[in-house]
């Protein structure tokens, strides 16, 4: 009879050697004597590696222990045993793991041991095992690392570099510096700089629109001489920090209360209240000097009357209401100050905006009141409230306030907001001037369809900061495009809202363009405004879609068609060759060789050649977009700085700015 000393010997004495283990373990019985026959031969391949996610405990650091005992299978070797058992063609003889033991401080480490019997190559068997592990086992992030896990350890794979942390330090008004501040580990930090960023958190993932890569915040440190609390707000992949600092302050600034400390304005975030003009450093981008505040509120009552045309602010109707309203509000704030309270010193003048029109004849009507203030300090609206209430008469009926200004009865406030302004836009005339004659301008409205676009809340409301910033960009654009053309007389652009429209879906936008005189009757402005805007657009395919970057927008090619009539000032003045829906077909213009033609859904438009060329026929009929290419972008095989936008089998061609020349391979252009 033959057998191995494992069958009679304490497993754990026979794997007590490292490397190759010889024992003498085969062996022949006879009656109670054994013979030796052979070594016994096995192969240990040992592992370390750091850890992500451990916190040792004392128990662990005795091997003897039943903490370190259960450990052995519960944390790590059970799926060490599966994941080797699955490759039985890589890893044959496989006997055991076995963990061997914890290290403490800053990177924790995990040593364990893996047998098999036999005689084998250990570096081959590492290499093997360690290739499953990093192929097999899915990565998951902890804090700046990447890892995989085996049984409930978090083993080290790599650093995690693909995100951006984006700074922000604030003044604390509210917080006393003591030395436990210093230390990140103490009761005292921990506590405040959990506080804070739980509250940094839920605003900013409430804006999925404005945040959509925002991960965590964390705090870096508490400062003093003065106070201050310095965060880093982390994003995935990369962002503009700039970009993603004015916004984050935006969010802060608009969806956080406001309390008075010691005569100055901050933000309530966690328990901490941080000095405002901070977040002006990152917020504001445009300067102002004093507030707007607006109300909108119910006249109780009081029903809608046509005949009053409160629509018009020049009727008599509007200005008597006003001039009520408004002398009430002009003596609420010249009334004796409340203490702590700087609103009458900042408080400038009153105005009502608009009337709201409801269509229930029984309804009372609603409207808006604007008040001006002095100061960049922000405005704190209950002292507002209290302001207003110690002055007027207040009544509470049921769950609503009711209140006497201006001889109107006023119930339940809608909604307020406030506006940085310049006051020098809301100044009183105080003095008499000889009237200028009546200069009638003319307002020309527009829509366009956007491609590419995503309405939020925040886009809807005209006063919202992501609203102005777009708006302003798109405006700006525009700007360029007719400012230089003395014929239009030129004034303004406005946004009036961004919106979808029902039952289709589809974004839009709708705005004015301003323009000096009356032009009412005046059939070609409307074409000329969107020519140029055809002409001068850069062109990008967007859905197998021809769009129009106007801006920061992208602008459905077809929509600015519909919209146009065709004008003389840019189509050909002989029969039109690009009848009858002709679409990105080039044709010369039969009186000038150095203009062509270009066709776009049926209409014709006439261009110059650049530096005084001539148009090449034989050039605009090569269309390397043929027959039916779309969505793609090819380069122009005459003209390395050329290159063809293709749509449904036709090419819209472009050309980078010199020096550039048009990169095949990554569709862009380059520096040569």
């Amino acid at each position: 009879m033959v057998s191995r000393l494992e069958d009679y010997l304490d497993k754990s004495i026979v794997s007590s050697t490292t490397n190759f283990l010889s024992s003498y373990t085969e062996v022949s019985m006879e009656g109670d004597i054994l013979f030796y026959l052979d070594d016994y031969k096995s192969t240990k391949i040992t592992l370390d590696k750091q850890l992500l996610n451990f916190t040792s405990l004392p128990a662990f650091q005795n091997n003897r222990s039943l903490e370190y005992q259960t450990a052995d299978e519960e944390l790590l070797c059970a799926d060490v045993d599966r994941i080797i058992k699955n490759h039985p063609d890589k890893f044959q003889n496989y006997v055991d793991c076995k963990l061997k033991f914890f290290t403490n401080g800053t990177e924790p480490h995990v040593n364990y041991e893996i047998t098999f019997e036999g005689e084998k190559n250990p570096a081959q068997l590492l290499e093997e095992y360690n290739n499953i592990l990093l192929k097999e086992l899915p990565k998951e992030r902890y804090d700046r690392w990447l890892g995989y896990r085996l049984g409930d350890l978090l083993i080290y794979y790599q650093n995690f570099t693909d995100f951006t942390e984006v700074p922000l330090k604030f003044r604390v008004l509210n917080l006393t510096w003591t030395e436990d501040l210093a230390s990140s580990n103490s009761p005292k930090f921990r506590l405040h700089a959990e506080r804070f960023c739980s509250d940094i958190n839920r605003l900013l993932r409430a804006r999925p629109d404005l945040f959509t890569q925002y991960d965590k915040c964390k705090v870096v440190q508490f400062g003093k001489s003065p106070v201050s609390i310095e965060i880093l707000l982390e994003f995935s992949g990369r962002v503009s920090i700039p970009a993603m600092q004015q916004l984050a302050a935006t969010v802060i600034f608009e969806d956080t209360p406001r309390y008075r400390y010691n005569q100055v304005v901050g933000h309530l975030i966690g328990d901490l209240l941080v000095y405002y003009a901070d977040l002006l450093l990152y917020h504001y981008n445009i300067p102002f000097d004093a507030w707007l505040y607006n109300s909108t509120q119910k006249m109780y009552g009081y029903p809608w009357r046509d005949e009053e045309r409160l629509w018009d602010s020049n009727s008599p109707k509007f200005k008597e209401i006003e001039a009520a309203f408004c002398n009430e509000m002009d003596r609420v704030f010249k009334a004796a100050p409340i203490a702590g309270n700087p609103n009458k010193e900042r408080y400038y003048r009153c105005f009502i905006d608009n009337f709201q029109r409801n269509f229930d004849p029984e309804a009372p009507v609603s409207f808006t009141y604007s008040l001006v203030f002095n100061g960049t300090e922000p405005l704190i609206k209950q002292e507002i409230d209290d302001m207003i209430t110690a002055n007027i008469e207040v009544y509470d009926i049921g769950s609503s306030k009711w209140f006497l200004i201006g001889q109107q009865w006023l119930i339940n406030e809608q909604k307020w907001d406030e506006i940085k302004i310049n006051i020098s836009d809301y100044l009183i005339n105080l003095i008499a001037t000889t009237p200028t004659p009546d200069i009638k301008n003319h307002e020309e409205p527009f829509t366009f369809r956007l491609m590419n676009f995503t309405m939020t809340p925040a886009l809807a409301d005209t006063s919202s900061a992501q609203f102005q910033s777009l708006a302003s960009r798109f405006c700006t654009y525009l700007d360029g495009q007719y400012k230089n053309r003395a014929e239009l007389e030129y004034l303004n652009c406005g946004v009036k809202r961004f919106y979808t429209e029902p039952g289709r879906g589809t974004q839009h936008v709708d705005f004015i363009l301003t323009f000096r005189g009356d032009k009412a009757n005046d059939p070609a402005l409307r074409n000329k405004i969107i020519d140029i805007i055809i002409e001068n657009a850069h062109r990008e395919a967007i859905n197998n879609r021809i769009a129009l970057v106007v801006g920061p927008l992208f602008v459905a090619e077809d929509s600015l068609q519909a919209d146009a009539v065709v004008s003389g000032s840019t189509t050909s003045p002989l029969a039109d060759p690009c009848q009858p829906n002709k679409s990105n077909v080039y044709y010369p213009d039969p009186t000038d060789e150095k203009k062509f033609i270009v066709c776009s859904l049926g209409k014709s438009y006439t261009f110059t050649c650049e530096n005084n060329r001539v148009f090449d026929k034989l050039r605009s009929r090569s269309n390397p977009c043929a027959p039916d290419k779309s969505g793609v972008t090819l380069p122009d095989p005459n003209d390395k700085a050329s290159y063809f936008i293709c749509y449904q089998g036709s090419g819209i061609g472009s050309k980078c700015s010199a020096p550039k020349v048009f990169d095949a391979s990554k569709s862009v252009c380059v520096n040569p």
